[in-house]
């Protein structure tokens, strides 16, 4: 009897552990960037945070270099002028993935890494010879 009831609670501790460790709760603020962007079918669903990665699945078939780093600019923009919506996010990877079969684009960036293109004005050429060009890579 006692070695049942032990049996059960490790395994409800278990459940427990893997279900908070799936993904962090994603501010309303940040899900709501994604809202007008139409190949985010379900922002809620499809924007999510766990282990320092902040991930978007998008509703299409093939995901352009082009539009993940239009996905990264929104990202990289709101994080540096909405710092109040992102201090619980602390992103060191963004990924923009296929909704799905998963493949898609990854960049390892930080929100300081984020922010250098806003404080120092670069121009498009700059922001990808800087941070596009070798950093945004496919998986």
């Amino acid at each position: 009897m006692v070695k049942m009831i032990k049996t059960k609670l490790l395994f409800l501790l278990a459940l427990f552990c893997s279900l908070s460790a799936y993904s962090q709760t994603v501010p309303d603020e940040i899900v709501d960037l994604f809202d007008e962007v139409s190949s985010v079918a379900d922002p809620e669903e499809d924007v999510n945070y766990l282990n320092h990665v902040i991930s978007v699945r998008i509703n299409k078939s093939i995901i352009q270099r082009d539009y993940a780093k239009y996905v990264v600019r929104i990202i990289c923009d709101d994080s540096y002028l909405e710092p109040s919506y992102w201090q619980d996010i602390d992103f060191k990877i963004i990924e923009v993935r296929n909704r799905d079969n998963n493949s898609g684009y990854r960049i390892n960036i930080d929100k300081t890494v984020c922010a250098a293109p806003i404080k120092h004005d670069w121009s498009d050429n700059e922001l990808e010879e800087r941070i596009f060009k070798y950093g945004l890579k496919k998986f």
